[in-house]
C-alpha cells in the first residue's frame, strides 16, 4: 500500500490535489488480505521501534489502525467496524501502559543507584572537609617547602621506580594510575581514603603548582559536593512522587476490554 501510494503522493507531481481510492468489497476475501497488512505492518512498525514490543507511542501505528479499519470495512456487518476501532484504542492504551510501566521501572532503578551514590557522596564531602581544616591549618613555609622538595619529582611520564615509590606531598599520598590518559595525563592525591584526581602537563614545577592549588581549593570542592548531593537527593524525591502514582491507564483497559468482548457477543 506504501508503494502503491507513493507512485501518487511523491516528488514531481504536478497535480496540486491527488485523491486516492481504495476499493473493497464486503464479504469478500478482501478482508483477509487486510488482515495480513494489518499483521505485516504491525510487526515492521515493532521492528523499527527497536523492540519486540512498542515502548513508544507516536505514528508508527498509524498505518496498522488505517488497515484494520478497512478490513472491518470489507466485512458486511457494521458491527465489526465498531469492533475494529474499539480494539485499535485498547491496543494504544495498552502500548502507552508498557510506556508508563517502562518509565516506572527505569525510574526505580535510578533511585536504586541515587541512593548508593548519595552516602557516597556525603561521605567523600565529610573527608574533604577535614583533607581542607588539614591543609588550613599548615603554614605557607610548609607548604613551599614541599613544593621545593618534590617541584621536579612530578613528571608526565614517570617512570616505575617513582610510580612503585612512597611519594607524597604532605600527608597525600602521589599515585601514578596504570591505565594513563594521553590527552590529559594526571595523577591521584589520596588521603583518609579518599582519592582526588589532579591533570598534570610537561613541567614538573608546573605539576607540584597545580598541586599546591588544587589543595587550596578544596573548599570550593566541598561546596561542589554539596551541589551534586542537593541535585540528586531532590531527584531521588521526585522520583519517588512519580512512583507512587498508579497506573492511569488500567481502568481505561478494563472498559474497553468489556467493551470489546460485548461486542463480539453480540456479533457471534
Amino acid at each position: 500500500m506504501v508503494q502503491r501510494e507513493g507512485r501518487i503522493i511523491r516528488k514531481g507531481n504536478k497535480n496540486d490535489t491527488v485523491s486516492v481510492y481504495r476499493y473493497i468489497c464486503g464479504g469478500s476475501f478482501d478482508a483477509y488480505s487486510w488482515q495480513v497488512l494489518e499483521t505485516k505492518q504491525r510487526f515492521i512498525s515493532q521492528f523499527l521501534a527497536g523492540s519486540a514490543y512498542q515502548r513508544t507511542v507516536s505514528d508508527l501505528e498509524e498505518n496498522v489502525l488505517t488497515y484494520a479499519q478497512v478490513k472491518a470495512l470489507a466485512i458486511s456487518d457494521p458491527q465489526m467496524k465498531v469492533l475494529a476501532e474499539k480494539e485499535n484504542e485498547l491496543r494504544r492504551i495498552r502500548l502507552l501502559s508498557s510506556e508508563y510501566i517502562f518509565s516506572r521501572e527505569k525510574i526505580c532503578k535510578q533511585n536504586e543507584e541515587l541512593y548508593k551514590r548519595i552516602p557516597e557522596l556525603k561521605n567523600r564531602l565529610e573527608v574533604t572537609k577535614e583533607n581542607d581544616r588539614y591543609v588550613s591549618g599548615i603554614s605557607g613555609e610548609v607548604i613551599k617547602n614541599e613544593y621545593m622538595r618534590i617541584k621536579s619529582l612530578i613528571t608526565k611520564n614517570q617512570d616505575m621506580t617513582l610510580q612503585n615509590s612512597e611519594l607524597s606531598f604532605l600527608d597525600f599520598k602521589i599515585l601514578y594510575p596504570e591505565e594513563q590518559n594521553e590527552k590529559k595525563p594526571y595523577i591521584v592525591l589520596e588521603r583518609l581514603n579518599v582519592k582526588y584526581r589532579v591533570e598534570i602537563g610537561e613541567s614538573p614545577a608546573g605539576n607540584a603548582r597545580r598541586i599546591v592549588n588544587f589543595l587550596k581549593k578544596l573548599s570550593d570542592l566541598c561546596n561542589t559536593y554539596r551541589e551534586q548531593i542537593k541535585k540528586l537527593e531532590d531527584t531521588a524525591e521526585q522520583n519517588k512522587k512519580v512512583m507512587k502514582g498508579n497506573n492511569p491507564y488500567i481502568n481505561e483497559i478494563s472498559r474497553l476490554s468489556d467493551e470489546i468482548r460485548n461486542i463480539k457477543s453480540q456479533i457471534i
